[in-house]
């Protein structure tokens, strides 16, 4: 008689030929997609965050720009201020000729007159309502059209490359999964129907469950 040796029994699978071909093919598959996917945080680093960080330093100078240009408005309009004062008090004392407290003229001991305060003041409020005409004229044309301009090259250069590094991805995506189903000689066409009705199913409960939520 021959002992029978339980641990010992073995069975072959009639599908391991298949079992390890899935098994290799998907392990391929994955990780070559794994890979392909590897390049999607350095194209976001690269495309998309560069040309935001680009844009948003574009909008921070024209701000800095837009302050200047208010800080040289109020400072033209506190120097138009004191010259009103100052004529205000010379048509009102009538004497333009008497000294003006707490000024001296240039860097000498002399006083100046009212008359001399006016002549000075009129000069400084000219000079800085040329300024800020000039600067107005500058930021609202020139820098306006350059900011808008360097945006719109900026925004397109980068989803330009974005497609591009998209369209390359996909092209490798699509080269990697038809091999896949080439070794597993399936039908791809068929399985794209597939999985349609899968991402279909899966819209419709998401549909149902933001509609029960909302109840």
């Amino acid at each position: 008689t021959c002992a029978w040796d339980a641990s010992k029994f073995e069975y072959p699978s009639k599908s391991a030929a298949e079992i390890s071909k899935v098994l290799n093919s998907s392990a391929t598959t994955l990780e070559g997609w794994g890979k392909v996917l590897s390049f999607e945080p350095t194209i976001i680093e690269s495309v998309v965050y560069a040309g935001i960080t680009y844009l948003n330093q574009q909008v921070d100078a024209f701000k800095n720009l837009i302050k200047l240009r208010d800080s040289s408005i109020r400072d033209l309009e506190k120097a138009d201020k004191s010259l009103a004062m100052k004529k205000a008090e010379r048509e009102s004392s009538g004497n333009g000729d008497k000294a003006v407290s707490g000024s001296l003229f240039s860097l000498s001991s002399k006083s100046e007159t009212l008359n001399e305060a006016i002549a000075r003041e009129e000069q400084e409020v000219r000079a800085k309502r040329r300024s800020v005409e000039a600067m107005a004229r500058a930021l609202f044309f020139s820098e306006i059209d350059r900011f808008n301009e360097d945006r719109m090259k900026t925004m397109e250069s980068a989803m330009a490359c974005l497609a591009a590094s998209e369209l390359m991805v996909s092209t490798k995506n699509a080269k990697l999964f038809a091999a896949f189903f080439s070794t597993m000689k399936l039908d791809s066409g068929e399985w794209s129907t597939k999985a349609k009705d899968v991402l279909s199913l899966q819209d419709q409960v998401d549909l149902s469950f933001d509609e029960n939520a909302g109840k």
